[in-house]
Formats: C-alpha cells, sequence, structure tokens
C-alpha cells in the first residue's frame, strides 16, 4: 500500500481482493500500482522486496469468484511511504527450462531458445510483478497473471545465449500446388550442464 499525500492514515481494518475485480477505472494518477510478492525453490527463488512484519494479512475465503484477504490488526499508513505485507503463504514450484518455437519458413534459420519458468501454486496467486533469482542473483523481473490452485503458467525471460538452434530447409521437388522438403534441426548446448528443452513446431 502506496500513501502519496501529505497526512498520515490511521487503519484499523482492511479488506482486500484477489482475482477479476471489476471496478470503475481510475486516472493514472491515481491508479494503484502492482505489488510484489515472493517464491521460492531450492535452485530459484521469486521473491519481493521487504515486509513490515507489525501485521500480516490473512487469506479469508472464496467469495463471489473472488478470494477475500483481511488486515484485522490496526496500522499507520505514513505520509509519503509504502506499506508492505506478506500476502499469500503458498507453496510454490518453479521449473526452468529451455523453450523453442519454429515457424516454418523456406530460408535457413539460426537463433536462440527462450528462458523460460514454469510456475505452480498450491493457492491461487493474484496478479503481480516476479523477480525471480538464482543463487541469490537477480536473473530477471516479467508480470504474472492470475494463477488459480493447481494451473500451471509459463513465465518468459529472454534469450537464452548459450543454447541456439539452426533449421535448414532442402527443397527436395516443387510443383505447383505442392512441394516437398527435407528438414534438419541441430541443437547447440554451450552451457557445461545438462538443460531442458522444449520445441514447438509450427508448420
Amino acid at each position: 500500500m502506496q500513501n502519496n499525500t501529505k497526512r498520515d492514515y490511521q487503519i484499523k481494518r482492511t479488506e482486500l481482493f484477489g482475482g477479476d475485480v471489476n471496478l470503475q477505472q481510475l486516472s493514472n494518477r491515481h491508479r494503484p500500482m502492482m505489488a510484489q510478492s515472493c517464491c521460492c525453490m531450492k535452485s530459484a527463488c521469486a521473491c519481493d522486496s521487504c515486509c513490515d512484519a507489525a501485521s500480516t494479512i490473512q487469506a479469508e475465503e472464496e467469495l463471489a469468484g473472488l478470494y477475500w484477504y483481511s488486515i484485522d490488526q490496526a496500522f499507520l499508513l505514513s505520509q509519503s511511504s509504502t506499506f508492505s505485507l506478506p500476502f499469500v503463504q503458498a507453496n510454490i514450484k518453479l521449473e526452468k527450462y529451455s523453450q523453442l518455437q519454429i515457424y516454418f519458413h523456406e530460408q535457413t534459420q539460426k537463433e536462440n531458445f527462450q528462458r523460460k519458468y514454469r510456475i505452480e501454486s498450491d493457492r491461487f496467486l493474484p496478479k503481480e510483478n516476479l523477480t525471480v533469482r538464482e543463487d541469490g542473483h537477480v536473473v530477471g523481473q516479467v508480470h504474472l497473471n492470475d494463477l488459480s490452485q493447481g494451473e500451471k503458467q509459463d513465465l518468459d525471460f529472454g534469450n537464452d545465449l548459450d543454447v541456439s538452434y539452426q533449421h535448414q530447409v532442402t527443397i527436395e521437388s516443387k510443383k505447383r500446388n505442392s512441394a516437398r522438403y527435407q528438414i534438419r534441426l541441430t541443437i547447440k548446448n554451450g552451457k557445461t550442464k545438462s538443460i531442458k528443452y522444449e520445441i514447438l513446431l509450427e508448420y
């Protein structure tokens, strides 16, 4: 929660709703900022900034297709300040892999794979900005859409410069309404360790 005004607010009780919440659109000047959340695993971690520990957010229940949270403890939202709290305590699975998506062209193609993470949670996660860390280092930020319990979502973090491919196409025969091609796909892993990868072919 961010207070951009010149006065302090004493908050007694607050309710938060996650999901597809339809409200009247606000101007950019008064539009709330997107929060960040935290989720970790052994090899990778997705985290927010530090949080205030005085209060906690309690997950209540599902309500009319939305998720309801409450802060029952009073707190002070000081002027020109940001108040952060741990939001969702969820068990997160992060699967790291490289992905290649190829669309058919008669020309030879040579490009890199995409760095991907597949995220899954045992609880609903509201849409947010996500920071991913590996071995304590930030490797990228991405926007996470609303994630239902048990749903999987693929997160794109840009090119993997160590994993590349070459897609060679040779025309064997070509007629007026048909053609026959020979396709050779070569994948190169320049890393010193094995990787998991997926290939999506759009022919």
